[in-house]
């Protein structure tokens, strides 16, 4: 048996304002109150019947004005900002143990990640040749790019005063090309 939240009794008896928020804060279509889409493509064709706009009579504000106190696509809005957020990276070597290839490269350290995976560019610099086993464990997944440059662009330094730390990558300024990301299992 569904509960729906029009046909709540302690939806019904909070405030037009806490019915809103809570409306918004479940990403319910603000004219059927339901999930999954937003008002723009819901296919109820009703309309508050106070006002005849198209959001749901619960959500009807008696001093309404011509701009909605309400979120009517709650899903499709987002935030944009002109800064740069630096992710972690570091300068790892990685070594390929049958032929002692080595190559230093840049990996991102991902703590969402429970895994790592490598690019084929990698794989090929350090000749590395798939293992195919049914008792092979997957250790890593091989993929054709991680991510662009990281930065995206070259970031300025010369304010910071980072000569008595030793960073994991200390050229986490200047662009570069991610070959290897490394998950949270790892490191």
């Amino acid at each position: 048996n569904e509960h729906r939240i029009y046909d709540c009794s302690q939806f019904k008896s909070k405030s037009v304002d806490d019915r809103i928020t809570l409306v918004n804060k479940l990403n319910l279509c603000t004219n059927c109150l339901r999930v999954v889409h937003s008002s723009r493509v819901c296919r109820l064709s009703g309309t508050c019947k106070i006002c005849k706009r198209r959001h749901n009579t619960l959500l009807h504000k008696s001093n309404e004005s011509d701009t909605d106190n309400y979120n009517s696509d709650p899903i499709s809005k987002s935030a944009t900002s002109s800064s740069e957020v630096l992710l972690c990276t570091a300068l790892v070597d990685i070594i390929n143990p049958t032929t002692n290839n080595k190559i230093t490269i840049r990996a991102l350290l991902d703590s969402g990640s429970q895994t790592y995976f490598i690019t084929e560019s990698l794989k090929e610099q350090l000749n590395l040749i798939p293992i195919h086993s049914d008792t092979q464990n997957v250790i890593g997944i091989v993929i054709p790019q991680i991510s662009g440059k990281l930065p995206k662009s070259f970031i300025h330094t010369t304010h910071l005063n980072l000569s008595s730390f030793e960073l994991a990558d200390p050229s986490f300024y200047i662009p570069s090309e991610i070959g290897l990301l490394i998950g949270a299992d790892i490191f």
